[in-house]
């Protein structure tokens, strides 16, 4: 267990060198496929992914959108002073997009005393000894956004809501911000979990980021119950890695994409400020039940041979 709730490293992209070691001295092969023949008892969310290029999104993005597969419900929307839309990421001067698409997000400027504020939910599917779909240790929810250029005052980016026994509350944030209150002047991307808000280090671009949202534990009150996976859409950028506590011990069920400005007299968002977000997945923790009776099979010969 590393010490502390703030832990970052930049690993080249790509992952680990081929000489790292594929098992530590003194765990055998046969303890391996135990560990995870035990994992993947764990119930948790299903599969999912979705992106901008399903024929399910050629009307556009609302209330009641139903493309890709494996989720728990069809988008929800909600908010004031905004839209969703439909459309391409390159207006931002990068892409994030599947098959020319994205997932679209404009503020239309304050009004009437309102500050704009607008989001999109999605609920996983599956059952687990909760009574609800939450992502399980091990599993990954992975997502591509891209903020372009930030305007004065704006807050937005994506999280995971988790059930609290008394309804939903936002667990976990991956964001964006202009006010100095929150970024002291810092021009990073920051996170918001049982610690507050905290500074990846990454610097923001208009780029995108694609960033790997992984469970560690559910239910606990351990120190670290989450890995976040941070990596620029920038050539040669290194992929930055954050552990932490979400503000509800690992209870993940839905997703959550918004976008905000706290000024009631802001002003609409330009075409290069346009937020967006493509390619999200829930990926499973471990592999398919014939992948495991395979690796069953051949552990078999490996526990005859100690017996000699």
């Amino acid at each position: 267990m590393r010490s502390g709730a703030s832990q970052f490293r930049s690993v080249p992209t790509g992952g680990l060198s081929s000489a790292e070691p594929q098992a530590k001295r003194g765990v055998p092969l046969v303890g391996l496929a135990t560990i995870i023949l035990a994992v993947s008892t764990a119930h948790g969310a299903n599969y999912a992914h979705d992106s901008a290029a399903d024929p399910a999104y050629n009307a556009g993005w609302v209330s009641g959108s139903n493309g890709g597969s494996g989720w728990g419900t069809p988008w929800n929307m909600g908010g004031v002073g905004g839209s969703e839309f439909i459309g391409s990421s390159a207006r931002n001067g990068a892409s994030i997009d599947a098959q020319g698409r994205a997932f679209g997000m404009k503020l239309n400027g304050g009004g009437n005393g309102n500050a704009p504020v607008i989001g999109a939910s999605r609920l996983f599917s599956g059952l687990n000894s909760q009574r609800f779909a939450s992502l399980s240790p091990g599993q990954t929810l992975q997502i591509d956004m891209e903020n372009g250029t930030l305007a004065a005052g704006v807050h937005l980016g994506w999280g995971v809501y988790g059930s609290t026994g008394t309804g939903e509350q936002l667990d976990f944030q991956f964001f964006a911000d202009t006010t100095s209150a929150i970024t002291h002047g810092k021009a990073d991307y920051f996170v918001d979990d049982n610690a507050g808000y905290r500074d990846t280090g990454v610097p923001l671009t208009d780029q995108g980021v694609h960033c790997e949202f992984t469970a560690l534990y559910q239910y606990t009150d351990a120190s670290e119950d989450y890995a976040l996976a941070i990596t620029p859409k920038v050539a040669g950028a290194a992929t930055t890695m954050l552990y932490g506590k979400t503000s509800f011990g690992g209870v993940n069920n839905e997703l959550f994409l918004f976008d905000s400005n706290g000024n009631a007299s802001a002003p609409p968002d330009t075409a290069a400020g346009y937020l967006y977000f493509n390619n999200m997945a829930i990926v499973p923790a471990v592999p398919e039940p014939s992948s495991l009776l395979v690796l069953s099979i051949g552990v078999l010969p490996l526990m005859r041979g100690r017996r000699r």
